[in-house]
């Protein structure tokens, strides 16, 4: 009978991957809804892992895999048991932020790390949104119908940032009536949606 220490097993970590031609991923919180999501460590041998968990990077602390706010951590989602290992990346209060971090795999006494995961995440919580021009008065016997401004709203970060939705929506004393027509049947809505210029 054959006795295998795991000690001496080979853990090979997941591949980190940058945007190309920078040291770090660029993460775009309106694009990415979902974790941050890397394969699963592997073992050489037929030991199995016992536990993964976020470190560190040498000489960093705990800070640099917390949110910009200070209210959270970066948060594994899944275990060492999983296909795949899955990431939170916590919600900024800013318009970027940096993470620095590790994934640290462990089987028996063994030890096994990722590559440095380093993470800019990008936020449009600080992005501006600029109404089309609207004249002062418009006279609606004059005007053409159905009635049409001459731009479209528009982001100060068009590409990271782009508009989402487009809606009608009430003054700050206004009520539903004031979208209706005379006779009651018919309400003011909108023929176009954020994507028309």
């Amino acid at each position: 009978m054959s006795i295998q220490n795991c000690d001496y097993s080979t853990i090979v970590p997941p591949t980190v991957t940058n945007t190309p031609g920078s040291n770090f991923l660029e993460w775009i919180e309106s694009q990415n809804p979902g974790p941050y999501t890397l394969s699963q460590f592997t073992i050489s041998s037929g030991c199995a892992l016992s536990g993964i968990s976020i470190v560190p990077v040498a000489g960093g602390s705990i800070t640099d895999f917390t949110s910009s706010d200070g209210s959270s951590l970066i948060n594994l989602l899944t275990s060492h048991t999983d296909l795949n290992i899955q990431v939170e990346i916590p919600l900024i209060t800013t318009g970027e932020h940096f993470f620095r971090f590790l994934i640290k795999a462990e089987v028996g006494a063994k030890e096994g790390f990722t590559e440095e995961i380093f993470l800019k995440v990008l936020s449009c919580i600080t992005a501006t949104v600029s109404p089309p021009t609207i004249e002062e008065s418009i006279n609606m016997f004059s005007a053409e119908y159905p009635l049409t401004f001459s731009s479209q709203f528009t982001s100060s970060n068009q590409i990271l940032c782009p508009l989402s939705s487009l809606s009608l929506e009430l003054t700050a004393l206004g009520t539903q009536d004031d979208l209706l027509s005379t006779d009651g049947i018919t309400q003011v809505s909108l023929l176009t949606n954020f994507t028309n210029p």
